[in-house]
C-alpha cells in the first residue's frame, strides 16, 4: 500500500483508475474527472501490478475549519469483499489523527454517497456522522453542512430543513445496471430508515453529503491491525462490504 500526492498528473495511474471504475458506472470519466480535480491525494494497494483498491482525499479549509475531504474510493471488481476499502479507510483514518495533531485541532471530515453500504459502514465507524442512520442531523452537523454547501456547492439551491440532500451534485455519473442491481438488494437488506425517509435519485445526481470525525488512534491501529490479512495471500475479511464507489 502507499499514498501518493499531487498524482493528477500520473496518466497510467489515472489509466488504472478508469480501468478499476469501468464497471460501476455507465460512463465513469465524469466521476473521475470531478474527484482528481477535487483531490490531491490518493491511497493505492496493489497485488504485484494490479491496482485492487484505491480512496482520494483532499485537505482543505471550509472558512476557518480545518477539514478532509473523502473523494472517489473503488476496488476491483476481482477483489471485492476482501476488505480492501475497509483497509484504506482505516490507513487515511490514522493518517488524519496525525495531522489533526499537526495542525492543532479536530479535522472535520465530510463526503458524498448515494449508496447504501458506504453510508451504514462510515456510521459504524466514525465519530458523530451525520445524518445517522435515521436521517437526522444535530444543529452542528446542519450548521457545518450549510457551510460546506455555501463554500463547495454554491450552485446547488439549499433546501435548510434538509442541507444533507444535496440535488444533482454528480452530473453524468450513473450507475451501471449491474451496479443498480447490487445496491438494490443491499438497500433491501440493510432497510436503513434515511434512505426510506429521504430518498434520492442517483440518476439525476442526487447525493447525501455526510460529516464525521476520525476515532482515536489505539481504536484505529487495533482494527488497522485486524484488517491487514492481505499480507498473507488476501484473506477474505468476512462481512466487509466497503467495495462499492461512494460518489
Amino acid at each position: 500500500m502507499k499514498k501518493v500526492k499531487d498524482f493528477s498528473n500520473d496518466h497510467n495511474l489515472i489509466e488504472q483508475l478508469y480501468e478499476l471504475t469501468r464497471p460501476s458506472y455507465v460512463d465513469n470519466s465524469a466521476v473521475l474527472i470531478r474527484e482528481i480535480k477535487h483531490c490531491s491525494e490518493i491511497y493505492l494497494l496493489y497485488k504485484v501490478e494490479t491496482l485492487v483498491a484505491f480512496f482520494m482525499v483532499n485537505f482543505e479549509k471550509v472558512g476557518a475549519l480545518n477539514t478532509f475531504y473523502l473523494g472517489l474510493s473503488g476496488c476491483h471488481k476481482d477483489f471485492k469483499g476482501v476488505g480492501f476499502a475497509k483497509l484504506l479507510y482505516n490507513t487515511f483514518f490514522i493518517d488524519c489523527k496525525h495531522k489533526e495533531k499537526e495542525v492543532g485541532s479536530k479535522i472535520l471530515c465530510w463526503w458524498t454517497t448515494a449508496t447504501p453500504i458506504p453510508f451504514k459502514w462510515f456510521n459504524d465507524n466514525i465519530e458523530k456522522c451525520e445524518p445517522n442512520l435515521n436521517g437526522d442531523v444535530s444543529e452542528f452537523g446542519r450548521h457545518n453542512m450549510i457551510e460546506i454547501r455555501k463554500l463547495k456547492y454554491s450552485h446547488i439551491p439549499i433546501d435548510f430543513s434538509l442541507p444533507f440532500i444535496l440535488k444533482g451534485v454528480a452530473e453524468h455519473t450513473n450507475y451501471s445496471i449491474s451496479e443498480k442491481l447490487k445496491l438494490q438488494k443491499v438497500q433491501e437488506e440493510l432497510k436503513l430508515k434515511a434512505f426510506e425517509r429521504y430518498p434520492i435519485d442517483e440518476t439525476k445526481g442526487d447525493r447525501y453529503l455526510m460529516i464525521g470525525f476520525v476515532p482515536e488512534l489505539e481504536v484505529l491501529k487495533q482494527r488497522v491491525d485486524g484488517i491487514a490479512t492481505y499480507n498473507s495471500g488476501f484473506g477474505a475479511m468476512p462481512g466487509d462490504q466497503t467495495q462499492h464507489q461512494h460518489q
